[in-house]
């Protein structure tokens, strides 16, 4: 019985996961809606089984890809909570994954201009604590937030480097 009901965690575990990063690929494909119900659907049944583990990336994700689909109040809320979930977890990371997560929103192309200067600001401070892949994200967003601050020459500043980073660490199979 016990064995059975390992087997059939494992199962559901792994069916979770497959459709987990379906999810994910729906909202790399902009397939908004359909990202979203997936989003949902897995979050309930992850609370009906009590494993939270993964919730707060589903959430965060979640939150994604609300703000594409133009649901912005709904994102910013969705969002908060992954990082509350992160955080009650004491994952740090995620906390820093859903705080860069927040930032892609505020610099969203129909954003509010006016965001772009504490986004700058924020991004810089995140970078410089972070793994290099977590900073080079920082990084990215910073140089977005300097070209909807009218800096374009610093944003070029800040991808350059990225720019010589990716290419100096390519794979056999990109090069």
């Amino acid at each position: 019985l016990a064995q059975r009901a390992l087997a059939r965690f494992e199962v559901d575990h792994f069916l979770i996961e497959v459709e987990r990063d379906l999810a994910d690929a729906y909202l790399e494909l902009r397939l908004l809606p359909e990202a979203i119900a997936l989003y949902d659907t897995l979050a309930l049944r992850l609370q009906e089984q009590g494993n939270e583990a993964t919730l707060p990336w589903l959430l965060m994700q979640r939150a994604r890809a609300l703000a594409q689909a133009g649901q912005h109040a709904e994102a910013e809320a969705t969002l908060l909570l992954a990082q509350m979930k992160f955080a009650c977890q004491d994952n740090t990371a995620g906390v820093v994954l859903a705080e860069l997560a927040g930032l892609e929103l505020m610099l969203a192309p129909n954003a509010d201009p006016s965001t772009a200067d504490a986004c700058t600001y924020r991004t810089a401070l995140i970078a410089k604590s972070l793994p290099q892949n977590l900073a080079q994200r920082a990084q990215l967003l910073q140089a977005v937030a300097c070209r909807m601050s009218q800096q374009p020459g610093r944003a070029l500043a800040l991808l350059q480097p990225l720019c010589a980073a990716d290419l100096t660490t390519a794979s056999p199979q990109r090069q």
